[in-house]
């Protein structure tokens, strides 16, 4: 998905709504925040004006320079992560995008269909060029073990490195460690890590929940393969691991073809 040039995204401001995003401010190591950011910059590249409401924090810059919204247009079509409460907005057009298992009234869009039965919205959250496999096996430079909490508790295996929200440092220092991990423990069963590990080939050992298991993360549209549930299943994780990041290129017309869908509904608002 590629803009469509000034001449475009200012037609677009005349004429079609413009977006307000609600989110929390920008951090890095947050799957959910990057994608409202990076709807924001979807739309923007299509030409459409879209910026960013706090929801907590104020706001910080992002690596896409999705600007925060000062004066809401009365126009504006409001975007509403499951996190806001209420209408703070006090709109009549408003959107939900789901991204955890909450329900809430009006028109919804979803990121995966455990989630509910609404259209799915995805959006390109994970960079194919950084988290990529590199090399030829995933067995010849592998070592080590990764570790991950996310939202979960629980305690690591000794000898496992865990990644923080401090550690590594940018992505590319991220990418670097999935490619030369042996494998990654995650214990939050619900998070982009698991996505960005198999994409650079690394294997998940992850633990399930009532609503994530293994199997969800290739029932729905974005397939995420290389993920089982226990350590002695890790020889089935390393045949599959090597699908993922063909699987999400192929994936991104789809994902063009959703904002499509979602850009249509909204408009109609």
């Amino acid at each position: 998905m590629g803009g469509r040039g000034q001449a475009s995204r200012e037609l677009a401001y005349e004429t079609v709504k413009p977006y307000v995003i609600w989110s929390p401010d920008y951090r890095k190591v947050s799957g959910g925040i990057r994608v409202l950011y990076l709807l924001g910059k979807s739309l923007r590249d299509r030409g459409y004006r879209a910026e960013m409401k706090m929801t907590h924090n104020p706001y910080v810059d992002n690596p896409w320079s999705v600007p925060e919204c000062h004066d809401i247009p009365k126009d504006a079509i409001h975007v509403y992560p499951e996190i806001v409460e209420g209408n703070p907005a006090g709109s009549d057009k408003v959107v939900w995008w789901l991204l955890n298992k909450v329900d809430k009234p009006g028109l919804k869009f979803c990121w995966h269909p455990n989630i509910g039965d609404h259209p799915i919205l995805n959006v390109p959250y994970i960079e194919p060029d950084i988290f990529s496999p590199g090399g030829d096996s995933w067995t010849k430079t592998r070592s080590g073990v990764l570790g991950w909490r996310g939202k979960a508790y629980g305690q690591m295996p000794d000898g496992v490195r865990v990644i923080t929200h401090d550690w590594p440092q940018t992505r590319r220092e991220l990418a670097d460690e999935l490619r030369s991990a042996e494998y990654l423990i995650s214990l939050d069963p619900y998070t982009s890590i698991v996505h960005e590990a198999t994409l650079c080939g690394c294997p998940v050992v992850m633990l399930e929940d009532r609503i994530w298991d293994v199997g969800s993360l290739t029932s729905g549209p974005m397939k995420i393969y290389g993920v089982v549930d226990e350590v002695a299943k890790l020889d089935e994780a390393r045949q599959q691991v090597g699908k993922t990041h063909p699987a999400y290129l192929d994936y991104h017309e789809t994902m063009a073809e959703q904002l499509d869908v979602f850009i249509e509904r909204t408009q109609a608002l």
